[in-house]
């Protein structure tokens, strides 16, 4: 069984998205196509598979859509509040390791001050 990412495939993918009303329509015709559970009817052992294999990996969709309970309207899985959070602390680590650099650089000049005085 296949676990983390699903190979992506573009053909499949726009071709999900641009598959045509009257096709869907046509198809709605036959009594039971498409609806919750009739996989397991059907297919018992397939219906198993895609189960656990959907449950085991990730697609792309998973990683960038999430799903709201509530019925409100839905941003994403919040990638871009991550991201700016993760630049924030970034930019916080930079500072801090620059502003360490400028104090050891003083005081090293303030030792040498002080040890060419004497």
């Amino acid at each position: 069984m296949k676990f983390g990412f699903r190979t992506p495939n573009v053909k499949k993918r726009i071709s999900a998205r641009t598959t045509g009303r009257l096709k869907r329509s046509a198809k709605s015709v036959i009594p039971g196509y498409g609806a919750k559970g009739m996989g397991m009817v059907n297919d018992p052992k397939k219906a198993i598979n895609n189960t656990i294999y959907h449950s085991t990996t990730t697609g792309i969709d998973d990683i960038s859509t999430t799903t709201t309970t509530g019925g409100g309207d839905d941003f994403g899985c919040g990638c871009l509040g991550c991201l700016v959070t993760f630049m924030q602390l970034f930019y916080c680590l930079v500072m801090i390791a620059i502003n360490l650099v400028i104090v050891f650089v003083i005081i090293s000049l303030f030792l040498s001050f002080l040890n060419t005085r004497k």
